[in-house]
């Protein structure tokens, strides 16, 4: 059932299957001995993701912190928590929760900044550091925004180059806070 679960995920028109195949999955390793926890955090990361993809975020959001308690149960490694924490970050932003959300940020960040140097995981911080100053620049704390901002250009071009998109998104967004900054100051 995972395996038919995971070929249909991200269809939109299968998007139901896919949901039922996953729960099917979830019913049968629930019920094994012993209960492999890691398995079945990962089958209610999809369940969740499924759930969100139908819009129903409130439901993801419930899958994707069942999957994070069980990942702590059985003390898996810090980056099978990265898609649960993703998601959840998101998630948390799209609701204007932006307390929830820097929390989720930051436990990737955390996690990210310990897997090892040059894998694809230490390229993600970046992008990490980015949706962060986003949470920031949300919040009005423009400092916090443009520190989060110069932590992903550094990394950004040190992976991609100066001239790469994610560079270039984050010099404007830099530029961006700047003129916020300068106009509040202004203001005062």
């Amino acid at each position: 059932y995972v395996d038919w679960g995971y070929f249909i995920q991200g269809n939109e028109q299968t998007a139901g299957d896919s949901q039922i195949y996953f729960q099917k999955a979830l019913d049968i390793y629930e019920r094994l001995e012993p209960i492999n926890k890691e398995r079945i955090a990962e089958i209610k990361r999809y369940l969740g993701d499924i759930a969100d993809f139908e819009g129903n975020t409130g439901k993801a959001i419930e899958y994707w912190k069942e999957s994070e308690k069980l990942l702590e149960e059985c003390s898996a490694d810090l980056i099978k928590f990265e898609d649960v924490w993703a998601q959840l970050a998101d998630a948390y932003f799209d609701l204007k929760n932006y307390d929830e959300s820097l929390r989720y940020f930051n436990k990737r960040i955390d996690s990210l900044e310990n897997t090892e140097e040059g894998s694809s995981d230490t390229k993600m911080i970046g992008t990490v550091y980015f949706s962060l100053g986003r949470v920031y620049e949300e919040k009005e704390e423009f400092k916090e925004a443009l520190e989060a901002y110069d932590q992903a250009l550094g990394f950004h071009k040190l992976h991609f180059g100066q001239e790469d998109m994610k560079s270039q998104a984050t010099v404007r967004k830099v530029a961006e806070v700047l003129e916020k900054i300068h106009t509040i100051s202004q203001g005062e």
